[in-house]
């Protein structure tokens, strides 16, 4: 009997010293709290360790293979993945780029803890009323993003390795656009993978005194295993083309000529098919 009152008692006392440990370790901890950092990063945008076709803010075109650079008035936005939620600034170029390289920095304001994962925002995507040029494309639709893991040394953050590669995160095509034997030059197109418009574009004269006679870019998202329908209007006249069941991988420049056909339209107002009874 008694031994087993022994042993009851050293499981108590184990039992006890249990408790008081585990009481130690579901103390509340104290949030992190919204403050405003200073930021700087290496962004390198393509080059042996990163993305091979990782995208700059201008494009440019040696031959028929597309190339990037940095303008230097860039804004790069900051969002914490692991908080869910953006931070307040951006990063902007410091001096001049070094080859494929380019140091930001900029005040970040928000909630931010080691090891958090940070995406970096290079513009944004926007495929409407497109018009047709490089110079455009640049501007407003060249989106690329790369993430990066957090440290935080007082009211400064890093990146862990202490670089970011960016990475396009939208396809840009060349078009060279003619009925069989002529170019076209349209005033409008869109671009629609059979559920909607993917892009759309309102061309100016001017695109076509930059590009060349029939000669349209375009900047798209990816698309996989679906056939895209190019609706063109040129003149009073609209011209299509269908390609067939095809994936475009985001990041990649396409080469693409198209001869499209003229599209016959709707025949408008009423007209009499007998003495009595019209159609339209």
């Amino acid at each position: 009997m008694t031994k087993k009152i022994f042993i009851s008692l050293a499981l108590f006392a184990a039992a006890v010293l249990m408790t008081g440990c585990n009481k130690g370790k579901n103390e509340p901890q104290t949030p992190a709290q919204v403050k405003t950092y200073k930021m700087r990063v290496e962004a390198s945008l393509g080059n042996d360790n990163g993305p091979a076709n990782a995208p700059r803010k201008v494009l440019s075109l040696d031959g028929n293979k597309l190339k990037t650079s940095w303008d230097g008035t860039e804004r790069v936005t900051v969002y914490n993945v692991t908080k869910g939620a953006a931070l307040e600034g951006f990063l902007q170029p410091d001096g001049p780029a070094s080859g494929n390289t380019h140091a930001l920095e900029g005040n970040l304001t928000g909630v931010v803890e080691a090891d958090d994962v940070l995406r970096f925002d290079l513009c944004a995507p926007d495929y409407t009323d497109q018009e047709g040029t490089l110079s455009y494309i640049s501007s407003h639709c060249d989106y690329a993003t790369g993430t990066g893991k957090a440290e935080i040394e007082s009211d400064f953050i890093r990146i862990e390795g202490g670089n970011v590669y960016l990475s396009n995160q939208q396809c840009i095509m060349k078009l060279t656009l003619s009925d069989g034997s002529s170019a076209l030059n349209p005033t409008a197109m869109s671009i629609n993978d059979g559920t909607s418009d993917i892009a759309t574009l309102t061309i100016p004269a001017a695109t076509y005194t930059e590009n060349g006679a029939g000669i349209v870019f375009v900047a798209i998202p990816g698309v996989s295993s679906k056939a895209l329908t190019f609706t063109a209007t040129v003149g009073g006249d609209t011209y299509t083309f269908t390609s067939p069941v095809i994936s475009l991988t985001n990041g990649t420049y396409y080469v693409q000529e198209i001869t499209m056909s003229e599209h016959a339209g709707a025949l408008t107002g009423a007209f009499s098919v007998s003495s009595t009874k019209q159609v339209y």
